[in-house]
């Protein structure tokens, strides 16, 4: 039992036990809120951290010497962020270290969680083999790339049509006057009966058909359809000339 005395010490001290035990309940309960918050700020950042991707919507392999041509890629971003910059860098052969870099021509209008179109007007390149890639910075600061792979680029090619028309020339003398010539003189030693006019003529008809083969391939690049029906009539016209030709 206790005294008159001790009962409101008792009671006092029992008082302030459960306020501390109060306390320690508030306190665990607002570190657990606060965790819980921080849990679902982390979450939400994770899902706002979609990268941007780029795709090739119009990368030509060939381009024809001092022709303006248009490189187009579609941006994309699941987060809605907007690109603020967006660079063609050229890294052929001749370029300097860093690379030719080139700045986007046109944003097209639209949403970039559905895809913008992105284009570049380039032209003035250098005859030759090209490696190029494209990098896209938007409004949070992140970055894409095409390729994605940092050691892949886009290759092409910027082709002269003088030098074809030099390459075509040589090929119609080879095969039209020298691969006649050779098979004449060669059948002619090898088979002194025979007829080393009709020898030459087949070596004739298998010049036509690789020059025909050789027009296609300078110049399907740059006048695809039409390259392949010019080639392919004009190979067959002169074939014919030469199997009807007495």
């Amino acid at each position: 039992m206790l005294s008159p005395q001790e009962a409101p010490v008792t009671t006092a001290v029992r008082r302030i036990c459960v306020r501390l035990d109060v306390l320690r309940a508030t306190r665990l309960v607002t570190a657990a809120l606060l965790a819980a918050a921080a849990l679902l700020t982390l979450g939400a950042g994770a899902a706002r951290a979609a990268e941007p991707v780029l795709e090739a919507v119009d990368l030509p392999t060939s381009i024809k010497e001092k022709t303006k041509v248009t490189l187009r890629l579609r941006y994309t971003d699941k987060d809605g962020d907007r690109p603020t910059k967006a660079l063609f860098v050229d890294r052929s052969a001749s370029a300097s270290s860093t690379g030719t870099e080139i700045d986007v021509t046109r944003k097209g209008a639209g949403d970039p969680e559905t895809g913008i179109i992105l284009e570049w007007d380039v032209s003035s390149l250098e005859v030759g083999s090209h490696r190029s890639y494209f990098e896209v910075t938007n409004e949070t600061g992140q970055t894409a790339r095409y390729p994605q792979n940092d050691q892949e680029f886009y290759g092409f090619t910027v082709e002269s049509l003088v030098v074809k028309i030099g390459i075509m020339i040589a090929g119609m003398v080879v095969g039209l006057a020298f691969l006649p010539f050779l098979v004449y003189v060669l059948s002619r030693s090898l088979n002194k009966r025979g007829d080393p006019s009709r020898a030459a003529r087949g070596g004739l008809l298998i010049g036509i058909l690789a020059c025909g083969a050789l027009f296609i391939y300078l110049f399907a690049s740059f006048y695809g359809a039409l390259a392949y029906a010019i080639g392919v009539i004009a190979a067959l016209a002169l074939a014919v000339i030469v199997l009807t030709r007495r």
